[in-house]
């Protein structure tokens, strides 16, 4: 049961060299920050007034908070590879001024293959060092997912993709199409599953970039209205045309 006051519940605090067995020992604690990002469903990372991030986890019933927010969360601490998650969680607004961005939350310019790559170079493993970090990348958008209040583009470079979360900015204006090619800025976000002491390594399901708001989407540059598919209607459309004379032609003839 989530206390109903603040003070009630403890402040998260992880002491240098903490083991992540202590960690997963802790029990219900608050951090007070900004929202730096949000996403389906019901999580969102923010940032503490001491400049930590934390990955918060809501309950199903909570209230989705927006980019921006400053708010005190209480939840159970767990261990996610290089962050610290807050699960079943609850928030309230808190007073005070909305944190200022660390160094690290200003974007920093990256690839697709080094999102999607390790130190080694090589595709198919996600890197440690990206994730909770502002980033800023371009590709062409190869799939548009909508289901269920999601929202996901699909970048791609080359052979290489990588999801785009718009849930919260699903009526963007201009909005991207498939084929186009875009400049995205956002919150780099690791999806893995969570450190247990029965689940000492956990398995990485990839990344997301998660965009804080509609300007973190720029169109570089449209498709081609001569796509493929279109190139093809036209021809059959003019084929049957011509079949359709020769037909006419011949049955005047008789």
């Amino acid at each position: 049961v989530l206390a109903d006051k603040d003070d009630s519940v403890p402040p998260l605090n992880i002491r240098p060299r903490m083991s992540l067995e202590e960690i997963a020992r802790l029990d219900m604690c608050r951090v007070t920050g900004t929202v730096l990002a949000t996403w389906q469903p019901n999580q969102y990372m923010l940032v503490t007034d001491e400049g930590a991030l934390v990955k918060v986890c809501h309950r199903d019933n909570a209230t989705h908070p927006h980019v921006g927010d400053r708010l005190c969360v209480r939840g159970y601490p767990e261990m996610s590879l290089q962050t610290i998650s807050l699960t079943c969680a609850d928030s309230s607004a808190a007073s005070g001024s909305a944190t200022k961005p660390s160094p690290a939350s200003r974007p920093s310019e990256v690839t697709i293959r080094e999102l999607v790559s390790d130190i080694t170079g090589q595709s198919g493993r996600m890197p440690l060092s990206k994730p909770g970090r502002v980033i800023r990348t371009r590709g062409q958008v190869r799939d548009i997912h909508r289901q269920a209040g999601q929202c996901e583009l699909l970048l791609g470079e080359g052979e290489l993709s990588i999801p785009v979360d718009i849930s919260d900015h699903a009526d963007l204006s201009p909005s991207p199409v498939i084929g186009s090619t875009v400049e995205v800025t956002g919150l780099c976000v690791l999806d893995a599953e969570e450190w247990t002491p029965r689940n000492a390594m956990p398995r990485i399901r990839g990344c997301v970039i998660v965009i804080r708001s509609p300007d973190d989407i720029r169109i570089l540059a449209t498709p081609s209205w001569w796509t493929q598919g279109r190139l093809l209607s036209v021809i059959g459309v003019l084929v049957a045309i011509l079949l359709g004379i020769i037909v006419w032609n011949r049955l005047l003839n008789r």
